[in-house]
């Protein structure tokens, strides 16, 4: 659980996510998360809040 803007919320957090910078640009990054995202609703209950680290030089603004 994570506290956002006041509320306690079902959060699920991801470690890490790199893509290979030959795969970039692709949406695999999206893909996992989408992917994710139906996972953590499975076991989190709707809505659920997904949080990341994404390591500096493979992040696009676009997720």
């Amino acid at each position: 659980q994570v506290q956002w803007e006041g509320q306690v919320c079902q959060a699920a957090y991801v470690s890490n996510l790199r893509v290979a910078q030959n795969h970039r640009r692709q949406g695999v990054a999206r893909g996992i998360l989408d992917y994710g995202y139906g996972y953590a609703e499975k076991l989190l209950g709707a809505d659920p809040m997904m949080y990341t680290a994404i390591p500096e030089g493979n992040v696009t603004l676009s997720l």
